[in-house]
C-alpha cells in the first residue's frame, strides 16, 4: 500500500514539473517568434514566484512591436515590486509615438508611485523624459 501511494505522489510531480515545463517552453516559443530573447529559466523562475509570466512575455513582446527598448530583467524586477508592466509599455509607446523617450525605470517608479500612466499627457511624459536624462548624467 505504501508503494503505491509513494508512486501516486511520484507521478503527480512528474506530471506538475512536466506541465510547468510546457507551459514555459509554449510562452518561450512564442517570444521568439516575436523577436524578443527572454531566458526560459526566467520564464520558470517567475512561474515559482507566482507571478504570471504569460502577462509578462505579453508586454514584453508589445513593447518589442512598439519599438520600446527594454530588457526583461526590468520587466521582471518591476513585477517583483508590485508593478503593471502593461501600463509601463504603453505609456512608454505613447511616448515614443510623439518622438519622447522615457527611460522604463522613470516610468516605472512613477507606476510603483501610484501615478497614472494612462493619464499622462505629452507634457508630463516630456517631463518624465527630462528625469531619466537627469539621473543618466548624475551617474
Amino acid at each position: 500500500m505504501e508503494m503505491l501511494l509513494l508512486v501516486a505522489v511520484l507521478f503527480i510531480m512528474v506530471l506538475a514539473t512536466m506541465s510547468l515545463i510546457a507551459q514555459c517552453a509554449i510562452l518561450y516559443i512564442r517570444a521568439m517568434m516575436a523577436g524578443c530573447r527572454i531566458r526560459p529559466v526566467g520564464l520558470i523562475g517567475m512561474r515559482l514566484q507566482r507571478l504570471s509570466p504569460g502577462f509578462v512575455v505579453d508586454c514584453f513582446i508589445r513593447a518589442r512591436q512598439g519599438n520600446v527598448e527594454v530588457s526583461w530583467e526590468q520587466f521582471e524586477k518591476h513585477c517583483l515590486a508590485g508593478g503593471q508592466p502593461d501600463r509601463v509599455v504603453d505609456a512608454m509607446i505613447r511616448a515614443n509615438d510623439q518622438g519622447i523617450v522615457v527611460p522604463f525605470d522613470v516610468l516605472a517608479q512613477a507606476d510603483l508611485a501610484g501615478v497614472d500612466l494612462d493619464a499622462m499627457d505629452t507634457a508630463q511624459l516630456r517631463e518624465a523624459a527630462e528625469i531619466g536624462e537627469r539621473e543618466e548624467g548624475s551617474e
